[in-house]
């Protein structure tokens, strides 16, 4: 008997996914502070967004991500817990249409073994936990891709399924850029053969009806969001121009950073390197099923061809500085990878005996489980430090309303000091533009590699006079300053810094204008 059969029903099966994806990701959901490049900065944008509601028509990031957010945030009043659980909840949930769409394409043994895999892998795990896009996105295009090929392998074609396919196509599209690819893949995904490609010229047949509706209704959102783009920025792209001058500029900038591979071998192997560094064994067995699976009349290979777009676009557009080799990428072609496990293992296990293909599938599925959902949890990279809740409770116990702050701040960490703080979150300044953090209470310096020089650091404090400043020795200010790591009081540019608070990173400075001050007490 196989050994999923022994779970009696499908749905107890997926059940019992469910309800262990949902205990690994609240383990580590409690444990995890938000910590990830954008995630804290999207929670602003949420809380700064609420206080004046409006309908977003262009922008750097689609919309629907932001609504999410700012629906949870008014069930659930705390902004550190409530948009995580937007991705808690679509990363348990996505279990169920991605089962159901590899048990379509593939077969419900590797539909199984995928949906065993997915909701052990520590990748995914992890980012069911911060309140970044990329897990919400993932349930929307599953869902689509679902009913998309549920109305492509039926015999009797069901408008319903295609239309859900778009409608949910749109919300992926709403959430993140990757969707939009999916369009003109899907569509052509429609057509079987040469005969349907002329039907469509000549807007004739069956074919030519699925082909034009699904297009339209898919691309309803896109062309919509270009329009906005285009009417603000005068730019239908806006997102990927801004997107590579950001890139480039700081390729220029920080020349060794990881996220800005310099040598064109080092591109090419940007993402085969990171999903064998995520997926470990899975992605050897799965790389020898993509082989097999372009031999001759071997089948599977509308997921094959999904993942090998995405990654001629994702090395593409490295090359040309819209994309930086971040992990939490890999999450989208991995989808379309892990199924291919299965066929690459059959391959290798054919000539063993039943029971002993058997033992070995278990063995290699608990050899990448077992250690990655253990460093989700036990190493969980996303836990906010100590250092930052111990400058956050310091400064919202001791600054007063109307008293100005700096923070020094060379990470993400100051968005989170900001909002640990309880300071006011609207920005003063368009960050698309000035590449800084500034709000009536708080300068956040710098941010996107921006140089601050000595002039007009000086300036800054003769005109908003702050009175705290967070210091931190490998800031954009230890270059002006120079103040010790100790917390001691010392005295630059006429001005005395009072040392109030230390952590490892960071000191707590207060200013005081007159330097003879200093100079008397001691």
């Amino acid at each position: 008997m196989n050994v999923f059969e022994k779970l009696n029903k499908e749905k107890y099966f997926l059940s019992t996914l469910l309800l262990l994806a949902l205990a690994l990701r609240l383990i580590v959901f409690i444990k995890t502070g938000n910590h990830n490049a954008d995630g804290m900065y999207r929670t602003i944008l949420t809380l700064n967004w609420l206080k004046d509601p409006y309908f977003i028509t262009e922008g750097l990031w689609p919309p629907l991500d932001l609504y999410l957010m700012a629906f949870m945030m008014e069930v659930w009043k705390d902004p550190l817990v409530s948009p995580r659980l937007i991705n808690l909840v679509f990363g348990v949930l996505i279990i169920i249409p991605y089962y159901y769409l590899v048990k379509l394409l593939f077969d419900k043994r590797t539909a199984a073994i995928s949906a065993i895999l997915l909701t052990f892998w520590g990748l995914h795990i992890e980012f069911s936990s911060v309140s970044m896009s990329e897990i919400p996105f993932l349930f929307f295009l599953c869902t689509s891709l679902y009913f998309f090929f549920r109305f492509k392998k039926a015999a009797e074609k069901r408008l319903a399924y295609l239309v859900t396919s778009a409608i949910f196509l749109n919300l992926a599209s709403m959430i993140r850029y990757e969707a939009w690819l999916f369009v003109p893949l899907l569509t052509i995904f429609i057509l079987n053969n040469i005969t349907d490609v002329k039907s469509t010229l000549y807007l004739k047949g069956e074919a030519a009806k699925y082909f034009f509706m699904f297009l339209i209704i898919s691309l309803v959102f896109p062309v919509f969001w270009m329009i906005g783009n285009y009417q603000s920025h005068r730019d239908f792209f806006f997102s990927q121009t801004w997107t590579h001058d950001f890139i480039k500029t700081n390729a220029a900038l920080y020349p060794g950073s990881p996220l800005n591979p310099q040598s064109p071998f080092k591109k090419l192997i940007s993402w085969p390197s990171m999903l064998f560094q995520n997926l470990g064994v899975i992605s050897v067995f799965a790389g020898l099923g993509l082989i097999i699976s372009l031999l001759p009349r071997k089948k599977n290979l509308e997921f094959l061809t999904i993942f090998l777009v995405l990654m001629m676009t994702f090395t593409y557009k490295i090359f040309n500085f819209t994309m930086t080799p971040q992990v939490r990428y890999i999450l989208l072609p991995s989808l379309f990878l892990i199924p291919y496990f299965t066929v690459g293992l059959d391959c290798i296990l054919k000539p063993l005996r039943k029971n002993w293909r058997k033992a070995a599938t278990i063995t290699l599925i608990l050899y990448f489980i077992i250690p990655s959902s253990y460093t989700a949890i036990v190493k969980n990279p996303y836990t906010t430090p100590g250092y930052v809740l111990g400058v956050s409770n310091w400064l919202s116990t001791n600054v007063k309303p109307g008293e100005k702050v700096i923070l020094d701040e060379y990470s993400w960490w100051g968005l989170h000091i900001l909002v640990y703080s309880g300071f006011n979150t609207t920005f003063i300044e368009d960050y698309l533009t000035t590449l800084e953090f500034v709000t009536d209470q708080v300068r956040i310096m710098p941010a996107g590699g921006r140089k601050i020089n000595e002039t007009n650091f000086i300036s800054y404090l003769e005109d908003d006079k702050p009175l705290y400043i967070v210091y931190s020795p490998e800031g954009e200010l230890a270059d002006i300053l120079n103040l010790s790591s100790e917390c001691r009081n010392e005295v630059r540019l006429n001005y005395v810094f009072e040392c109030k608070y230390t952590t490892r990173n960071y000191n707590i400075y207060k200013l005081k204008p007159d330097s003879m001050q200093l100079r008397s007490d001691t």
